[in-house]
C-alpha cells in the first residue's frame, strides 16, 4: 500500500478527541463550548485548559508570571546573553552561540525598539482621532 493512500482518509477530515468545529459555528474544546463556556477565561487559563483539561486559575497565574518574567523583560542587553546561555546548555559551539547572540542583538523585534514604535503609534493615533492633541 503506497504511503499517500494511508493518509487519504485524513484529508479534509481531521478527527480529534479534544474538540472541533461544526458547520453551525459551534466550537468545542474538551467538551466545552469555546464561545459560551470558555469565552470569559483569561488567555493563560484557556491555554492551560486546552493543553491539560484542567482548570486552575492559580496555576495559570503562575504560568503567566513566569512567562512575563522570562519573555517580557524590557532590558535589551539581556536577550543576547540568554541566547548564548541556551546555546551553551544545548552544547552548541561557541561560534554558533556568538552568532546567535549577535543576530538577536541587531534584531528590532525585542526590547525597547518595539515599545518605542508602539508608543509612537499610539501617540499618532490619538492625535489623528483628537485634533486638539499635538504630537
Amino acid at each position: 500500500m503506497p504511503v499517500h493512500s494511508k493518509l487519504e482518509k485524513f484529508e479534509d477530515n481531521w478527527q480529534t478527541s479534544i474538540g472541533g468545529w461544526s458547520l453551525e459555528g459551534k466550537v468545542v474544546l474538551r467538551g466545552k463550548d469555546v464561545f459560551t463556556e470558555l469565552n470569559e477565561k483569561p488567555w493563560m487559563e484557556y491555554l492551560l485548559y486546552a493543553a491539560t483539561g484542567k482548570e486552575s486559575p492559580k496555576i495559570a497565574r503562575l504560568m503567566e508570571a513566569m512567562w512575563v518574567i522570562c519573555t517580557s523583560f524590557p532590558d535589551p542587553r539581556i536577550w543576547n546573553n540568554r541566547i548564548s546561555a541556551l546555546a551553551g546548555t544545548a552544547r552548541s559551539t561557541g561560534v554558533l552561540a556568538a552568532a546567535g547572540s549577535l543576530a538577536v542583538t541587531e534584531a528590532t523585534i525585542y526590547g525597547l525598539k518595539p515599545i518605542k514604535g508602539a508608543t509612537d503609534f499610539l501617540y499618532r493615533a490619538e492625535a489623528r482621532l483628537d485634533p486638539r492633541v499635538r504630537v
